[in-house]
C-alpha cells in the first residue's frame, strides 16, 4: 500500500505522518465521508483503528460478549484498566441478560465475572481513587436490580435505556476513558483541537486595550484584534411593552427576537427589517411573563410566567396551539428537547414537568427543590438546572420505546457558595454559567465539575440578572446588571471589557444574536429593549 513505509515519520511540524492521517480520516468519517476514509486508509496504508481494536469496537456495538475476553486481551491493556473495562463490559452483559428476562444467566455475569473483577478493583485502587469509574459499592447495586419487577423499573433504576436504545454506544464512550487514546481515538478529535487552538489564539489576542475575534469564525485565517468588534453602541429602541421587560432572545436563526414583560405580553420582533418593527403580539397570559423558548424550528414559541400556565404559539399567526396546566405556582423556565416534539418546565412548585407537545399533558415529573432556572444540552443528551438549595443539577436524558426520559437516577450535582437565580449553556454546552446573589457570575465546566471563571462587576442582590456567552467563537460574556448597565467580559480571562450605558431601570436580560456577532439586545425595567450593534461605518454588522 502506499505510504506505508513512510507511515511512522515526522512532519516538518514534527507530528507523525500516522497520526495526522488517522485524525483526519476520523474526521471524514464523522463528516459522512466514508468512501474518501476507506481510500485514504488503502493510499496510505494507515488504518484509523488497528485490527483488535477495530474488532474490540464492533464487539461492544454488537453486543458479542461471550467474545469480549478475548478481544480485550488482543489490545494488551494494562491490568488496572483491563479490570476496569471488563467490568464496564460485563455491567452491560447483566443489564441485558436481566432486560431480556435470563436471571439464571444474569445471576451467574454476577457471581463469575463482575464479583472477581470488583475484588481485583477494590484490592488495587484505593478507595478515594477517582481514576475508575467503578465505585466500590457497584456489585451491590448491582445485585439489587434482580428485585426489579419489570423492565421499566431496572432501566429507570440503573439509568440506563436498553440493549436497543443508546447504551452501547455510551458504554463505548465511557470504554474510551480507560483505553489509551492511540488506541482509541477520542470522538470528533480533530474538531476539538481546531476548537482548542480557536480558543486559544482568543485567549492570547486580549489584553485591557485589544479586543479579539474571529472574521467570519474563519478556521483560513487568524483571529485579528479589534476593539469595534463589541456592540458597544444603541441601535434600536424598542418601546411597545408598557411595564417592566424581563426576558429577550432570539430565534436560532437570528431572524427574530422575542421580549417578555411584566404587561403580560410577549412581542416577536422582525430584527432583519432596518426599523426593527414587531412582528406579533401575543396575547393570553394573566399575569407576568418571565421566559421565552424557541422551538429547535424557530416556527412556535413556549412562553410561561407568573400566571403558572405555559402556552404554545405560531409565530406567524400569533395563535396560541395550545396551553399548558399543571404547575401549581411561577414556572420560571422552559426548555425544547431536539426532536421539537417535547419540552421541560420548571417551577418554583419544586416540579420539573417533562411534557408532550400533541397531547398537552406530562409524561414525567422530577420533583425535588424550587427550581429557578434550567436548560437542555444542544445535543439533548442532559438537562442542567439551578435550585433553591444552591446545587446545580446535571441529569441525563435517555430515551425509553421512543419517548424521552429524564434519566433521574444518573443526576450529577455541583455545588455554588451562594444562592444561584439563573443559568446559561454555552453553546457546545460543556460550559455554564450561573448568576449568583452576591458572589458575581460563575463559568463552570460541567465535564470535570470545576469552576473555572468568575466574573466581577455588575450589580446583583434584590432581582433575577441573566448572563449569557456570545459574539464570534462565543469569546465573550454580558450580563444586565441592577445599576442600568450592561457588563461585557472577555470570556477566558475575565477581564471586564466594557460597561455599556443607555437604559434608566435595571437591566434584567441580555441576548447576543446567535447568526450576527456584532449584534445582542437587552431587556430592561425601564421598559423598553434596546438592540445594540457595533460602531456604524466600520463595515461590520448590519
Amino acid at each position: 500500500m502506499n505510504g506505508s513505509v513512510h507511515s511512522d515519520e515526522r512532519l516538518a511540524a514534527g507530528f507523525r505522518r500516522s497520526d495526522c492521517v488517522r485524525l483526519i480520516t476520523q474526521c471524514l468519517q464523522g463528516l459522512g465521508y466514508n468512501g474518501a476514509a476507506s481510500r485514504l486508509e488503502e493510499d496510505s496504508g494507515i488504518l484509523l483503528l488497528a485490527q483488535p481494536v477495530s474488532r474490540f469496537r464492533q464487539g461492544v456495538l454488537e453486543g458479542q460478549w461471550g467474545l469480549m475476553d478475548g478481544l480485550v486481551d488482543e489490545m494488551q491493556l494494562q491490568p488496572n484498566c483491563r479490570a476496569r473495562v471488563c467490568f464496564l463490559i460485563y455491567r452491560q452483559k447483566y443489564l441485558e441478560l436481566l432486560e431480556a428476562g435470563c436471571l439464571p444467566e444474569a445471576l451467574c455475569c454476577l457471581r463469575e465475572q463482575l464479583a472477581p473483577l470488583q475484588a481485583h478493583i477494590t484490592a488495587h485502587e484505593p478507595v478515594e481513587s477517582s481514576a475508575g469509574a467503578v465505585e466500590h459499592n457497584a456489585l451491590r447495586e448491582l445485585s439489587c436490580y434482580l428485585m426489579c419487577g419489570h423492565i421499566e423499573e431496572l432501566k429507570r433504576r440503573a439509568a440506563w435505556d436498553g440493549a436497543q436504545g443508546s447504551s452501547r454506544q455510551m458504554l463505548l464512550q465511557e470504554l474510551q476513558r480507560h483505553i489509551p487514546p492511540s488506541l482509541l481515538l477520542p470522538d470528533n478529535r480533530l474538531l476539538t483541537l481546531l476548537q482548542q487552538a480557536v480558543l486559544w489564539q482568543a485567549s492570547q489576542c486580549f489584553d485591557q486595550q485589544s479586543f479579539c475575534t474571529s472574521s467570519s469564525s474563519s478556521l483560513f485565517e487568524d483571529f485579528s484584534c479589534s476593539r469595534n468588534v463589541i456592540p458597544r453602541e444603541t441601535h434600536h429602541i424598542l418601546e411597545k411593552h408598557s411595564d417592566e421587560v424581563w426576558y429577550v432572545q432570539f430565534s436560532h436563526n437570528g431572524e427574530l427576537l422575542a421580549s417578555a414583560s411584566k404587561d403580560n405580553m410577549v412581542i416577536v420582533w422582525d430584527v432583519r427589517r432596518a426599523e426593527m418593527t414587531h412582528l406579533v403580539v401575543l396575547v393570553g397570559h394573566t399575569d407576568s411573563l418571565s421566559f421565552v423558548a424557541w422551538s429547535p424550528d424557530d416556527s412556535q414559541l413556549l412562553t410561561c410566567g407568573n400566571d403558572r400556565l405555559l402556552k404554545l404559539w405560531q409565530v406567524s399567526t400569533g395563535e396560541c396551539v395550545r396551553t399548558f396546566s399543571k404547575h401549581t405556582d411561577n414556572v420560571t423556565a422552559c426548555a425544547w428537547l431536539p426532536d421539537g416534539r417535547h419540552f421541560i418546565s420548571a417551577s418554583i412548585d419544586k416540579n420539573i414537568f417533562l411534557w408532550d407537545c400533541s397531547t398537552g399533558a406530562p409524561i414525567q415529573t422530577w420533583h425535588g427543590p424550587r427550581v429557578n432556572d434550567l436548560a437542555v444540552s444542544h445535543s439533548g443528551q442532559h438537562v442542567v438546572a439551578i435550585c433553591a438549595d444552591k446545587k446545580i443539577h446535571v441529569c441525563e436524558l435517555g430515551r425509553e420505546g421512543g419517548v424521552p426520559l429524564m434519566l433521574t437516577a444518573q443526576e450529577h450535582v455541583i455545588d455554588e457558595a451562594d444562592s444561584i437565580t439563573s443559568l446559561s449553556l454555552s453553546r457546545d454546552s460543556r460550559h455554564l454559567l450561573v448568576n449568583t446573589a452576591s458572589e458575581g457570575i460563575h463559568a463552570w465546566d460541567l465535564a470535570t465539575k470545576q469552576l473555572i471563571h468568575r466574573y466581577q462587576g455588575q450589580k446583583q442582590g434584590r432581582f433575577v440578572i441573566r448572563s449569557v456567552f456570545g459574539g464570534c467563537n462565543e469569546a465573550f460574556v454580558v450580563s444586565g446588571s441592577e445599576d442600568s448597565q450592561i457588563y461585557v467580559w472577555h470570556r477566558h480571562n475575565a477581564t471586564l471589557l466594557e460597561v455599556l450605558a443607555g437604559h434608566s431601570g435595571t437591566v434584567n436580560a441580555v441576548a447576543w444574536n446567535p447568526r450576527d456577532p456584532y449584534m445582542m439586545a437587552s431587556a430592561s425595567d425601564d421598559q423598553t429593549v434596546r438592540i445594540w450593534g457595533v460602531q456604524r461605518g466600520n463595515g461590520l454588522g448590519r
